[in-house]
């Protein structure tokens, strides 16, 4: 008999805004044919993916057509219909319905976490929402391990686990930690969801032994309870296309906000631009420090004919823009994985990243420094640019890299680590 995992996820295929969305469809699409799935989800209608999102989001990534929200129906509970991930906020009449108050304490005890501002805060109201539904859902189910994905399922896992009695399984693919710069006064609640859920918890995975090394550091998790598993990603099939400019294309994909360091990545192309004048930066992202980079490369004489902002870009666009680009960077200041990095590699750009980035831990062949020594990233880049031998010995050694990838892996590593704690057999 297979063993039972009940999966709690933020964000499933056909609603995906960043990694730990493509991560949550190819986990669940590789863990389905091992183990008896069921997903509970937040509902998204068809035809009406990301709708409204723009407040919530500041990075929106479409999800290949070879992920179909048809294609896991018969593992996925749906939330309350007007529960989605993003969007706009959770119907009145349901909150009224299910009397969510501060002082609320018979389903579960949540009085510590609650924001400022109560349940005017319109994340915390869907997040509090789906943690309703997600109980209620889950107490039908009967399942072996309790799976869940990032702070937004803490709190429906954590009562799921009271309740039950079930193992509790944490798949950490991104810590306030990471979003608030490291600031503890930026930390805020959203960080004590996350210590709460990883004290509570049986089993915490990283993405990275760079989390896993925050989980310890910066929440207090003993090391003992933390295993590292590393992304996977799908292959795809990569093309090359045509520069017209004729220019070295040096790229920035992913959020424009201080965690990705977009401000560094101004700083190296301008040390790139005194030596060489014949590379184009572009920058595909949205985010909260957009305006100010777009305002920093208008006022710079180096800058302002050299810097591209390609902003929010479809999957496609994001591909047809590896294919002329020659190098990607990611000074990003603290990066639990990166799956865009493997991403570019697939279309054969070798990749420069910041040590602190989970990453450059399966990447032998990616060039990497610290994220504030903008000097070394320039070099890096540079010598990629200059050395047609270096850049295609970097590409052959990344991409035999990725290989190995793939989340048929990553299922196998946490299935190993769920039975050797003996929560599965």
């Amino acid at each position: 008999m297979k063993p039972k995992i009940l999966m709690l996820g933020w964000e499933f295929s056909p609603q995906v805004s960043g990694g730990v969305g493509i991560a949550c469809v190819g986990i669940a699409k590789a863990l389905h044919s091992h183990v008896d799935l069921s997903v509970i989800t937040p509902h998204v209608k068809d035809g009406d993916v990301l709708k409204g999102a723009e407040e919530f989001l500041t990075e929106q990534v479409e999800v290949s057509q070879e992920y179909t929200y048809q294609e896991f129906l018969d593992v996925v509970e749906q939330v309350y219909p007007s529960i989605s991930p993003y969007g706009n906020v959770v119907n009145s009449s349901y909150l009224k319905k299910e009397k969510i108050t501060r002082t609320d304490t018979k389903n579960f005890s949540i009085e510590h976490f609650y924001p400022v501002g109560g349940v005017q805060d319109e994340m915390y109201q869907k997040v509090l929402a789906y943690t309703y539904e997600a109980i209620n859902l889950g107490m039908q189910k009967s399942f072996d391990v309790i799976y869940a994905h990032d702070w937004v399922t803490f709190l429906a896992g954590v009562e799921l686990k009271k309740r039950t009695g079930k193992p509790l399984v944490l798949h950490i693919h991104s810590l306030q930690y990471d979003r608030s710069g490291a600031d503890p006064k930026d930390k805020g609640w959203i960080y004590e969801i996350e210590r709460h859920g990883m004290m509570t918890a049986d089993l915490i995975i990283a993405v990275s032994a760079y989390t896993a090394n925050v989980c310890e550091y910066h929440y207090g998790i003993l090391s003992d309870n933390i295993s590292v598993v590393h992304n996977g990603i799908n292959s795809v099939k990569s093309y090359r296309k045509e520069n017209k400019t004729k220019e070295k294309v040096v790229v920035f994909i992913g959020r424009v906000t201080s965690q990705k360091s977009p401000n560094n990545f101004l700083k190296i192309a301008k040390e790139i631009l005194n030596t060489n004048q014949k590379v184009r930066f572009v920058i595909a992202g949205v985010g909260d420090e957009l305006a100010e980079m777009k305002s920093i490369v208008k006022k710079s004489i180096e800058l302002k004919s050299k810097v591209e902002f390609r902003g929010h870009l479809s999957r496609k666009g994001i591909n047809d823009l590896l294919a002329i680009a020659d190098v990607y960077c990611m000074p990003s200041v603290s990066e639990p994985f990166g799956l865009s990095a493997l991403e570019a590699v697939q279309f054969a750009v070798p990749v420069v990243v910041s040590r602190q980035s989970g990453v450059a831990e399966v990447l032998s062949g990616a060039l990497v420094a610290e994220y504030w020594d903008v000097r070394k990233m320039a070099g890096h880049v540079l010598e990629l640019l200059k050395n047609k031998k270096i850049h295609k010995k970097a590409v052959e050694t990344l991409q035999k890299d990725v290989l190995k990838l793939t989340w048929e892996n990553t299922t196998q590593k946490l299935l190993t680590v769920m039975s050797s704690k003996g929560f599965i057999s």
